[in-house]
C-alpha cells in the first residue's frame, strides 16, 4: 500500500503545480487547465498485449483510475454548477 500513500503524494503535488499555472493563465487572460487524476490500487501484476513491437498494459486498476479521472471533471462541473444556486449565509455579526 506504499505505493498508493505515494501515488497520492505526487497527485497532489501535482495538482498544485496545476493551481500554480492556472493562477498564471487566469491573470493572463487565458484559459485554465483543466485536470483528472484518478488512482486506484490492484494486488495483482498488469496483464501486457502485443500490438505489433508495442507492449500495451491492462488492468482493472488503469480502467477504474481511468474511470475515476473523468468522473472528476464531472463532479466538479455538477458542483460549480451547485455553487451558483446556493445563496452564501454569512456568519452573524459579533458583539
Amino acid at each position: 500500500m506504499l505505493a498508493v500513500s505515494r501515488a497520492c503524494v505526487l497527485a497532489w503535488e501535482i495538482l498544485s503545480l496545476v493551481r500554480g499555472y492556472n493562477e498564471l493563465l487566469e491573470r493572463s487572460g487565458l484559459p485554465q487547465m483543466e485536470l483528472g487524476l484518478g488512482i486506484a490500487y490492484q494486488d495483482s501484476a498488469p496483464l501486457y498485449l502485443m500490438d505489433g513491437d508495442h507492449r500495451i498494459m491492462m488492468s482493472d486498476a488503469i480502467n477504474e483510475s481511468d474511470r475515476l479521472s473523468s468522473c472528476n471533471k464531472r463532479c466538479a462541473q455538477e458542483t460549480r454548477a451547485r455553487c451558483r444556486i446556493v445563496p452564501r449565509v454569512s456568519a452573524p455579526n459579533q458583539r
